[in-house]
């Protein structure tokens, strides 16, 4: 009786130890996560930049799909494909030589078309070693390559692995101690701003002095139309179906909808399930047979004749290659049959058909049982 009393107490005495241990080597605090993009912030990804556009007294919109803007708006290029649609890239061409400013980020300078038409290129700081990674640096500062009294700004986040090229005169130029990083050409009456980094999206835009630098290249001014265009998110193929092409879809839907309602099938009420008929075996056999005597005699007599002739070929084997007359002899040797069983007696009523077919089944019968004793 003491024993499960003594483990009972050594079981509480543990549990109170650990207690206390946890209790003197744990503590609480309070710490902040981050919380996930939601809504419009987690598929814009200038939805930050859009924010501040609009706080500084301009208008930024994103864009799905590029609609030519005023000539004295601002457009942000980022991931486009240059020259997949050639309509596109013409009218931003013409757009941008008839007055426009155009700031592009280091993506657009990887598109071989667009290196092309601007005519900047970048060249790697360490082209004599592959295996180089350059080291990801705090904060770099950018100052203009010719002092104008502006202050450098601080670029944060990014690695210092290439510099821009151009042999174009630089309206503005922005360089660390890597290389050009950021340069300004005239396009006509309008202006391409690129920069070698990507700063501007999801929320890099707040790092450092990104919000001023963008500013500066966008020539921004109270009043402007900021328009961002991107292609980092793929809109679905049934949108750009509907985006280019609702009136053929929605003529689609309604021939369809004719064609299925004109091969409809017009379904009425359910019919009661029929009742299951029953019938005597004997009742069946005798139907059969009044059927047969009334449009099927003759050949009833002459299924019951060829029965006769395979049971009198199982005793007389060569009867297969007998004549039908010789055939016939053996038969009347075996059975006894005279020569009316052989003609149709169909036309003698059924009094006379019952008695040949009567005749032929007992012949049939005899020939069995002797084969069987």
């Amino acid at each position: 009786m003491r024993r499960p009393w003594v483990v009972r107490i050594i079981g509480v005495v543990c549990l109170v130890l650990l207690g206390l241990w946890v209790e003197r080597n744990t503590y609480w605090t309070e710490t902040e996560m981050p919380m996930p993009l939601r809504g419009e912030a987690r598929t814009n990804p200038f939805y930050v930049a859009e924010q501040f556009v609009n706080a500084v007294g301009a208008t930024g919109m994103h864009d799905g799909a590029f609609t030519r803007p005023p000539t004295d708006a601002v457009v942000v290029l980022s991931n486009l494909r240059w020259g997949l649609i050639a309509g596109r890239r013409q009218a931003l061409e013409q757009w941008v030589q008839g007055g426009g400013r155009l700031v592009v980020d280091e993506s657009m300078l990887l598109d071989s078309d667009f290196q092309e038409w601007v005519g900047i290129d970048f060249e790697t700081v360490h082209d004599d070693d592959s295996e180089y990674t350059p080291p990801l640096v705090k904060c770099t500062a950018l100052a203009p390559t010719a002092p104008d009294g502006t202050a450098p700004y601080a670029l944060c986040g990014f690695h210092d692995q290439s510099q821009l090229e151009t042999d174009k005169p630089l309206l503005l130029a922005l360089a660390d101690e890597f290389g050009l990083q950021v340069a300004r050409i005239a396009m006509g009456q309008g202006t391409v701003t690129a920069i070698n980094k990507m700063p501007f999206a999801e929320k890099q835009l707040l790092d450092g002095d990104h919000a001023a630098l963008f500013v500066r290249m966008a020539q921004l001014r109270r009043g402007d139309e900021v328009h961002f265009l991107s292609e980092s998110d793929y809109p679905s193929m049934f949108a750009l179906a509907w985006r280019y092409g609702s009136p053929a879809l929605l003529l689609a839907a309604l021939l369809t909808a004719a064609v299925l309602w004109r091969m409809r099938t017009v379904i009425g009420p359910p019919l009661p399930d029929a009742p299951r008929a029953r019938r005597a075996l004997t009742e069946q056999m005798v139907s059969t047979g009044e059927f047969t005597a009334r449009g099927g005699g003759e050949a009833l007599q002459v299924a019951s004749m060829r029965a006769v002739e395979d049971a009198v070929r199982r005793r007389h084997p060569g009867m297969a290659r007998l004549t039908r007359d010789q055939r016939r002899t053996v038969v009347q040797q075996a059975t006894g049959l005279d020569d009316e069983s052989f003609t149709d007696a169909s036309h003698g009523g059924r009094a006379l058909l019952a008695s040949v077919v009567r005749r032929i089944e007992q012949a049939r019968r005899q020939i069995v049982a002797q084969g069987s004793r």
